[in-house]
């Protein structure tokens, strides 16, 4: 009896870790402000996860890169299984708006194009849950509202 009793409560305790670590929805890094675009960041969904580039990089074609994520006793580890980039990039130029590699932009950008990883991509991480915002590698992220997107 004391068996099940004991089985039971770490059955418990590890469900309720879990479950306080549910991640659903976007999170961006640095902080929680949204001007022309996003900056890096990460949206989780179950055991997916999508982290998509800096908007203000307009010399990178890659976009996001993807695949499946767990947590185990502060530490997120994370299998790259795929990556999204842009398929033609046209016409190099300056852009007075700017982007954060001094303006360099690519004019215009293909459809995206879907490439899945020949050797899957794992990597760990120290992670913490805090009121407000995620840690990944003391890195803050914070969640975003993105509900506006779709109206």
């Amino acid at each position: 009896m004391t068996n099940k009793l004991f089985l039971l409560l770490i059955i418990l305790l590890s469900t309720q870790n879990a479950i306080s670590q549910t991640l659903d929805g976007f999170w961006q890094e640095d902080n929680n402000l949204v001007a022309a675009g996003y900056l890096g960041g990460y949206t989780f969904s179950k055991d997916t996860f999508k982290y998509s580039i800096n908007e203000f990089d307009g010399l990178n074609p890659i976009r996001t890169i993807g695949g499946f994520y767990s947590i185990n006793n502060g530490i997120i580890t994370f299998c790259a299984t795929y990556m999204q980039k842009n398929d033609d990039c046209i016409k190099l130029h300056r852009d007075e708006l700017g982007s954060i590699s001094d303006n360099w932009v690519w004019g215009k950008f293909g459809k995206l194009v879907t490439i899945k990883l020949v050797t899957k991509v794992k990597t760990s991480a120290t992670f913490k849950k805090e009121k407000d915002f995620i840690k990944i590698d003391n890195k803050k992220y914070y969640k975003i509202d993105l509900s506006h997107e779709n109206q």
